[in-house]
Order: structure tokens, then C-alpha cells, then sequence
């Protein structure tokens, strides 16, 4: 008899031994190579970061994490096979992705298997409307342009064009200052572009006999041949942008009329200084250098630390790998004052992060930039 129960003991340890979560995998699908790879590299190493900060030092019990990379080279169509590949070769938990066309991609399928995604970079209403068990940890692409109709407001200018190509965050970008001005009389053209387009002075002649009093150049590095030609052509009227136009290329292909362009952007001084000091400092001695620009990997730690706090219960409360999704959905949707390197953080009904806020620098030299305009919403 002793020796049944001693059996039923046994059997019932090694089945809570078998269930217990002892790893939890993240993909992060983003641009390691190619183009846009500030949202790619930098972030990634900012995860894990925050993961080998929490591994190192997690409590008896808690799971270890572990982040696996895809490159999706910023192409929207790479997104679904990649998650693919994650979800086959890793059995993926979750996943990070930063490209918002693939985000979008991705719905049916995270929907299909039961998996939560968290975009790091990108939040717009457009994005969270057309996703499904995503999360947005990230700037509002809506508040970040307020911030530069709003300039424009400030310098009285009358006509405006944006040139953007077709991607998501361009096209919220420029139809938020749009939104924002036309209803007190100011004229927003909204040129669209090609990926790859190196002329654009036909467009500008004709932005010039219309007599535009601002640009927007909102897009890849590409749209620094047209800041060149503008200038060539006479153009003296200011420049506004996003923050790509941090890439040196940007620089580069306009032989340097990028610089004084005005656009939206956030830094360690924009959120908490203090913390995203220590973290940039940690970032440095742990890769040999400091990123080319604040926001992202500031943004992707502040997501991996916010998943981090809601894995780290998982085998206390006994859940099993089934269980995980809605555990995961309960915690992200109950984030609540979090102390983040970009500041405190909550999450709204509609997951998405409120907190990051943008406001406007201008670029003063290659590399060099200043704050102009400060806008909280």
C-alpha cells in the first residue's frame, strides 16, 4: 500500500516536473541587413540585453528566456515566412516585430496559433485596427506628427507637400499633418514615391511654380537626392522629416542641404534620464558603441523588460505552455505606471502604450542634432 502511493507521488512530481516552463523563445523578425536596419540591429541588441540582464540575475523557479533574430531585410512579404520558420525550427511563445506592413501580415496567423506579437517601434490606429493579439509598445505615429503640424502652425506656413512612399507609417504620418491642417485652410500636397526613385526634380518644379512654403521628405535614405535637387533648383523653403533622416546617407545623397531639416524624434532627455543613461552605458559596454539613434533600442528594451515582468510568475502559478497566450494577454493588458527608460508607461484598452512622447529636433550638422519645439499631447 505504502508502496502505491509512493508510486502516485512519484508519477505526480515527474508530471508537474514535465509542465513546468523551464524556457520561454521570442522571435524578433526586423532588418538586420539592407535597409532601415536602425530598426533592426540596435533593437535586437537592446533585447537582448534585457534578456542577459534577466537571465543572469532571474529567481529560482523563473523560466530563461531566450530571443532568436530573422532578418526580414524590411520587406513586408518576408514577414509570414519568417514567423514560419521561428514558429518550426524554435517553437516560438511570442513575437517582436518592427516592420508595420508585417505586423499587419502576421494577423490570421498569430490568430490561428494562438500567439501574442509585440511590435517594439511602430503604433498607429491604422495598425491596431487591422492586427489581431498584438501589442504596441511603442511611440503613437499619430502624436509624433502632431508635433510638426503643429510647428508648422507655429511658422504660419500656407502651402505644404509631403513626399512619402507607400508604407504604412509614411502614409500615417503625412495624412495625420494633413488631418491636422487642412481644417484651418492650409494646403497639404501628399506626393507619393517609388522605392529606389533618384529623380525628383520634375515633381519639385512644379511644387516651386506653385509656390510650397514647406516640405515634408518622409521616407527611406533615397529622399536625400531630392533635398539636393531642391536646393539646386532655388528652393530655399525648410524641410521637415522623421527620424530616418539620422541616416548617414540621408546626409550623403543630399551633399549636405539635410542639414536644419526639422522632425520628429525622442531621446534619453525626452523620457527618464537618469535610467536611460545607465542604459545607454550598459548598451556601450556591452557592443563596443552607442547606437545612431535614441529611440529604438529605448523603445525595444522598455517592451522586452514589460514582457519579462509578465513571464516571470508563470511557474508559480503552475501554467502550462497552452496557457501562456492568455497569461501573457491578462499582464500586457494590466501594464499600469511602468517605470521604463522612455518614461511611465500604461497600456490603454486598445493595447496600445501611452507615454512615449515625441517632440521636434532639428538636424544642425551630420550627426549633430537640437531640440526645437516641445509638444506633449
Amino acid at each position: 500500500m505504502r508502496f502505491s502511493i509512493f508510486l502516485l507521488l512519484l508519477m505526480l512530481l515527474v508530471s508537474c516536473t514535465e509542465e513546468r516552463i523551464n524556457e520561454v523563445h521570442i522571435g524578433f523578425i526586423g532588418p538586420q541587413t539592407a535597409r532601415a536596419t536602425n530598426l533592426g540591429i540596435a533593437p535586437g541588441q537592446a533585447m537582448q540585453l534585457a534578456i542577459k540582464q534577466y537571465n543572469t540575475s532571474r529567481k529560482e523557479g523563473e523560466p530563461k528566456l531566450i530571443l532568436h533574430l530573422a532578418d526580414d531585410q524590411w520587406d513586408a512579404s518576408r514577414s509570414v515566412p519568417l514567423y514560419n520558420q521561428l514558429r518550426t525550427e524554435f517553437d516560438i511563445d511570442a513575437v517582436f516585430i518592427s516592420n508595420s506592413n508585417g505586423t499587419i501580415a502576421l494577423k490570421d496567423h498569430l490568430l490561428k496559433d494562438n500567439l501574442i506579437a509585440i511590435n517594439p517601434l511602430n503604433n498607429d490606429e491604422e495598425l491596431r485596427e487591422n492586427t489581431n493579439n498584438t501589442y504596441f509598445i511603442a511611440k503613437r505615429t499619430e502624436q509624433a506628427n502632431k508635433v510638426i503640424a503643429n510647428r508648422l502652425l507655429q511658422l504660419g506656413k500656407k502651402k505644404v507637400a509631403i513626399f512619402r512612399p507607400d508604407y504604412n507609417f509614411f502614409v500615417v504620418a503625412a495624412q495625420t499633418i494633413k488631418d491636422e491642417l487642412a481644417p484651418r485652410g492650409i494646403q497639404v500636397d501628399i506626393i507619393p514615391t517609388k522605392l529606389n526613385q533618384r529623380d525628383y526634380t520634375l515633381e519639385l518644379s512644379m511644387l516651386k511654380d506653385e509656390g510650397i512654403e514647406a516640405y515634408g521628405f518622409f521616407g527611406y535614405v533615397e529622399l536625400g537626392f531630392a533635398m539636393r535637387q531642391a536646393r539646386d533648383l532655388g528652393i530655399t523653403a525648410p524641410f521637415f522629416g522623421c527620424t530616418e533622416v539620422l541616416d548617414e546617407k540621408f546626409y550623403t545623397y543630399s551633399e549636405g542641404a539635410i542639414s536644419g531639416i526639422e522632425f520628429s524624434y525622442f531621446t534619453r532627455l525626452d523620457g527618464n534620464p537618469t535610467l536611460a543613461n545607465e542604459f545607454f552605458e550598459n548598451f556601450r559596454l556591452e557592443y563596443g558603441q552607442t547606437p545612431p539613434s535614441d529611440w529604438p533600442p529605448m523603445q525595444a528594451y522598455d517592451a522586452m523588460n514589460i514582457f519579462i515582468s509578465c513571464i516571470r510568475d508563470i511557474n508559480d502559478l503552475g501554467l502550462s505552455k497552452n496557457e501562456l497566450t492568455n497569461h501573457l494577454n491578462n499582464k500586457l493588458q494590466n501594464i499600469k505606471n511602468y517605470a521604463g527608460i522612455c518614461g511611465f508607461l500604461n497600456m490603454n484598452t486598445n493595447k496600445s502604450i501611452q507615454g512615449i512622447n515625441f517632440n521636434l529636433y532639428q538636424l544642425t550638422n551630420k550627426g549633430e542634432t537640437e531640440k526645437v519645439f516641445t509638444q506633449y499631447p
